[in-house]
C-alpha cells in the first residue's frame, strides 16, 4: 500500500461547459413529483456526443454521463404561473412526437432509444443556511461539487443516430 496525495489525482468532478449536447433516452417512466405531487414523465438520458470535452489540459470522457428530465402532466397552473403539460407538449413537438399526450397514460415507447440535442451546463452547488444565504468558510463559499443542469425548455431537436 502506498500513500497518495490529493494533488497527484485529478478530481472526478465533471464540469460541463455550457453548450449543446446529444443525448439518448435510456429509460422512461411515469412517476409522481415529490415536490408538487403531480404525475410526470421521467426521462433518464445519457450524453452520447461529444464523447470528450477539454477541461484545462485534460480531455475528459463524458460519454454516458446521465441527466434526468421531468415532463409534467398537470394541466393546473403552478406557482410560477406555468402549466406543466404545455412545456411537455413543446418537447413533444420539438422531438417530432406530435402535439398530443395522454395525461393519464402517456405512451412511453415513443421515448425508447430516442436521440436529441439539448443545452446542458454545470452549476456549482453552493451550500446555504436556512435563510438561503451561502455558507462561508474563511470568506469563501462552501460547495458540494457540481451538478449538471438542463431543462426541458433546453431540448432543441430530435437527432437521427445514424448521423452521429
Amino acid at each position: 500500500m502506498s500513500i497518495v496525495n490529493r494533488s497527484q489525482v485529478p478530481s472526478n468532478e465533471v464540469v460541463l461547459t455550457g453548450g449543446v449536447y446529444t443525448l439518448r433516452v435510456k429509460k422512461s417512466e411515469v412517476a409522481v413529483s415529490r415536490g408538487s405531487g403531480n404525475r410526470q414523465i421521467v426521462l433518464l438520458t445519457e450524453i452520447v456526443a461529444p464523447t470528450t470535452i477539454q477541461v484545462g489540459d485534460r480531455d475528459l470522457n463524458i460519454q454516458g454521463i446521465e441527466h434526468t428530465y421531468y415532463l409534467g402532466l398537470s394541466q393546473q397552473e403552478n406557482r410560477g404561473g406555468r402549466v406543466p403539460i404545455a412545456d411537455t407538449l413543446d418537447v413533444y413537438e420539438k422531438l417530432g412526437l406530435g402535439s398530443e399526450v395522454d395525461d393519464e397514460a402517456p405512451e412511453l415507447g415513443v421515448f425508447e432509444g430516442l436521440y436529441f440535442k439539448a443545452v446542458l451546463e454545470s452549476k456549482e452547488r453552493v451550500l446555504t443556511n436556512a435563510k438561503g444565504d451561502a455558507i462561508l468558510e474563511n470568506g469563501k463559499k462552501v460547495t458540494n461539487g457540481w451538478q449538471i443542469v438542463g431543462f426541458s425548455s433546453g431540448i432543441v431537436t430530435r437527432v437521427d443516430p445514424a448521423t452521429l
